[in-house]
């Protein structure tokens, strides 16, 4: 399995979170498995990450298995127990953060799309579960490597020829 997240999170959370639940992919296919919601609520996510005047609202990434990899309801509910604990850490769902996960399945393979308001819900001010910086991308990559080693799946390493 492998963290990514993607370089959105301007504008509004609407486009987002239709992609997530749409019946069509990002080429515009028809989904042979329709998107499943896991946690959140679309609206109350949305209405949340839309009421910042920041201009970074959201943060919106992927944790994607290899096709082989077998996830059952307990690992899902555990990763995503866990991937909150390591980068919203003393934070509480609905009371200090707002997320939203949507399970992918239609190309073989299990993903866990996650997006996360950008605003701390009682103090209001920014929160950010991915600043810029190298060092922060080291600690995505052992929180995959961590989990990995966890769930008893391959680890996944960097093709040395390919460039970020």
């Amino acid at each position: 399995m492998n963290v990514t997240i993607f370089p959105t999170g301007k504008g509004g959370s609407e486009s987002a979170v239709r992609y997530l639940l749409s019946d069509t992919d990002h080429e515009g296919k028809k989904r042979s498995v329709m998107p499943e919601i896991l946690f959140g609520d679309p609206d109350t996510f949305t209405g949340i990450a839309n009421a910042t005047k920041r201009a970074h609202k959201y943060t919106s990434g992927v944790i994607a298995f290899r096709d082989h990899e077998t996830i059952t309801p307990d690992h899902v509910t555990t990763l995503i127990e866990t991937f909150r604990a390591t980068f919203l850490p003393g934070l509480k769902v609905d009371e200090n953060f707002a997320d939203f996960w949507v399970m992918h399945r239609e190309k073989g393979n299990m993903e866990l799309h996650f997006l996360v308001a950008n605003t701390e819900l009682v103090s209001t001010l920014q929160l950010n579960i991915h600043p810029p910086g190298e060092k922060n991308i080291q600690f995505f990559n052992t929180f995959s490597t961590v989990m990995n080693h966890t769930f008893e799946f391959a680890q996944v390493v960097a093709h040395p020829l390919k460039f970020n």
